[in-house]
């Protein structure tokens, strides 16, 4: 076979390989000092060969965005959650726009709260049709973790209509407990004036806390916070309701 034949054969493998499995062909074709590694919208599955989960867990990678990659669920997300399990070196982790659900991020967060020498700092996980978290997770990962310092839930449904209303106030509390927290979002998450009334009771106790994200919220509840809220942090509340059209409170 002539030589631009075989080039060409070679070429079509490769590109199989890439489109029925993106990561594993990524970090099996990028060197151990690639820190960042960007498969948003181009992820089918997550699923990890040997090779590259090694990569994964013995390399220098501190970025790994997967967003929108709707077959990342609360099954495909095993791998994942496997290698967060172990890493050392990963800081930022961008999973927002996919599909884990409850299940899926139980499981992540289950790994992050587990591995006492992770690093990683910022964690994305907006819209994720996730309507709650295994409550001893959540204070499992906001008491034992300290390096996490932005967490993104926007636009997850947190907190059900006519279901029983735990997981924000679970969150909450375990704010109280949390140390190294700076920036937490929650717009569109669907917030409770029960919800509220435990924030404003949780965030006292909060000493790290500077940012507080909650988009667009009912009149009455960004009422109850602005008088709520205590005067004595340098936390920062960003909010929008009906009257208030985009104001930040400064505790």
């Amino acid at each position: 076979m002539h030589r631009a034949g075989l080039f060409c054969q070679e070429n079509f493998k490769l590109n199989k390989e890439l489109a029925k499995h993106p990561l594993v062909y990524y970090l099996n074709n990028c060197s151990k000092d690639t820190k960042q590694l960007n498969l948003s919208g181009r992820c089918n599955d997550v699923l990890l060969s040997d090779s590259a989960f090694n990569i994964l867990k013995h390399g220098s990678l501190e970025e790994l965005r997967l967003a929108s990659n709707k077959n990342i669920n609360g099954i495909t997300i095993g791998d994942v959650a496997r290698f967060v399990l172990c890493s050392t070196q990963l800081l930022i982790l961008d999973l927002s726009d996919n599909n884990l659900g409850s299940q899926g991020a139980s499981s992540l967060l289950g790994a992050i709260a587990t591995n006492k020498n992770i690093k990683l700092q910022t964690l994305n996980l907006a819209k994720n049709n996730i309507d709650s978290i295994v409550p001893t997770i959540i204070d499992q990962l906001f008491t034992d973790n300290r390096s996490l310092e932005t967490l993104i839930l926007d636009n997850n449904p947190l907190s059900l209509p006519n279901a029983q209303d735990t997981t924000l106030p679970i969150i909450f509390k375990a704010l109280a407990n949390n140390r190294s927290l700076t920036k937490l979002s929650l717009k569109q998450v669907n917030l409770t004036s029960h919800s509220i009334d435990i924030l404003i009771q949780t965030l006292s106790k909060n000493q790290t806390l500077r940012e507080l994200d909650l988009g667009r919220i009912d009149d009455s509840l960004a009422k109850r916070i602005s008088e709520g809220i205590p005067k004595t942090s340098q936390l920062q509340i960003h909010m929008e309701s009906e009257v208030n059209h985009g104001i930040s409170l400064l505790a």
